[in-house]
């Protein structure tokens, strides 16, 4: 997956644009825990680990 990809959840079916990839990104709740997808979805901004977009959700059209 690439910035710019369009996706798609394969679950629930909400669909989200990928805007940045930063592999270093880590959560405030974790040290442990890298979220690398910043993801824009229903109007907000949100990061997410790689597990989820990678193997739970698939791409509807690729960016640029």
């Amino acid at each position: 997956m690439n910035v710019g990809d369009l996706i798609k959840d394969n679950e629930y079916g909400d669909i989200g644009l990928i805007v940045r990839i930063d592999p270093k990104h880590v959560t405030s709740f974790s040290a442990n825990c890298t979220e690398p997808y910043l993801i824009w979805c229903g109007g907000k901004l949100e990061w997410h680990k790689w597990t989820y977009i990678e193997e739970d959700c698939e791409v509807l059209s690729e960016g640029w």
